[in-house]
């Protein structure tokens, strides 16, 4: 059996691993149109100089103790708790807010159209313009008040003095060689060859079972439109030292990026000689990465549907392959629900 993985992101070398486990004689290929590249976005570079992920902050965190044993088999992890704050106002505020700092009202959720007038009601237009309305509009670059409530709709609110960003994930940690590491080494155990080289509808390899990844209007050469995304342009900069102590700061207020990202503050085991500092600066340009699906577009739904039916032989697996903003360990989790029914 010749199995054929588009991409080689967390869910395109989950399934070759499960399907090793599966089919111990299978022959299985992974094409990847980054050259050089393993680990899709969690790609990063770890060495004694610096550290940073390439693109943007990847935390993994679940409650999920299969996924979590699952990626333990490949890499050790870094204890880390994932601690976030806001630059409002010239000082750092914690977040999520706490539950003791906020005046909430009874709301039904329902009985809201956007995102802005959910928060005025729920904790009050002060907090919602200091903390949120803001950094949405930078990061998704449209009003606020034309943003879904799904947007919002399930910002935490942490009790007491947790501040913690996931209080309630019980795994939490930074693969302990980085993230690329992590990947190579699910690549090494699947026995799957690479190739870089780019994979669409119209080159697609022999294979008795091909499983897709990516883009999914590109690999259909956007015969029916392009999906919307919301691009990021990631900026580095080196410093011999840089001032920050928590690994991400939220800038919702000031400034054109929406957060700076301190990558060696996720790997407090090493001494670093000097600093990757990260910088994310939304954008509608296409020459950028697409990060985040304008899932609540519903031109766009419509568009995706006509390409998840065009060719019901192939497995479309992955946050970009099936137009969702997935966590690591959710996408994972689909993984396993779809392999485990071949």
């Amino acid at each position: 059996m010749r199995i054929s993985i588009i991409g080689s992101g967390i869910s395109g070398l989950t399934c070759a691993v499960l399907l090793r486990d599966k089919h111990k004689d299978c022959k299985i290929d992974i094409y990847e149109k980054r050259k050089n590249e393993i680990g899709g976005n969690c790609f990063d570079i770890l060495n004694k100089r610096s550290y940073h992920q390439k693109y943007g902050p990847h935390i993994f965190h679940t409650n999920n103790t299969e996924v979590w044993d699952f990626l333990n088999r490949f890499s050790d992890f870094e204890y880390y708790q994932h601690k976030v704050v806001s630059y409002i106002n010239g000082q750092l505020q914690k977040i999520p807010l706490h539950e003791n700092d906020v005046s909430l009202k009874e709301v039904n959720i329902s009985e809201f159209n956007n995102a802005q007038d959910y928060l005025y009601n729920y904790i009050g237009e002060e907090l919602t313009k200091s903390y949120f309305k803001n950094y949405s509009e930078k990061q998704w670059g449209i009003d606020f008040n034309k943003l879904p409530v799904d947007i919002v709709k399930r910002i935490p609110l942490n009790k007491n003095d947790e501040d913690r960003y996931f209080p309630n994930e019980r795994f939490q940690g930074i693969p302990s060689l980085g993230f690329t590491t992590l990947c190579k080494n699910m690549l090494k155990y699947s026995k799957a060859k690479i190739f870089y080289k780019k994979i669409n509808y119209n080159n697609l390899p022999e294979s008795d079972l091909i499983i897709f990844t990516g883009l999914i209007d590109d690999f259909f050469d956007y015969k029916y439109g392009k999906l919307k995304y919301r691009y990021i342009d990631f900026k580095f900069k080196q410093y011999d030292r840089f001032d920050q102590d928590y690994a991400v700061v939220n800038y919702p207020n000031d400034y054109d990026f929406t957060r700076i990202t301190k990558y060696s503050n996720f790997l407090k085991n090493y001494s670093f000689k000097s600093e990757i500092i990260g910088f994310e600066y939304p954008s509608d340009n296409e020459k950028f990465e697409p990060c985040y699906p304008i899932f609540w577009d519903i031109e766009s739904r419509q568009i995706f549907e006509k390409y998840n039916n065009i060719d019901k032989n192939i497995l479309f697996i992955g946050r970009l392959a099936s137009y969702q903003y997935l966590n690591i360990d959710k996408a994972i989790e689909n993984v396993f629900k779809v392999i485990k029914n071949i």
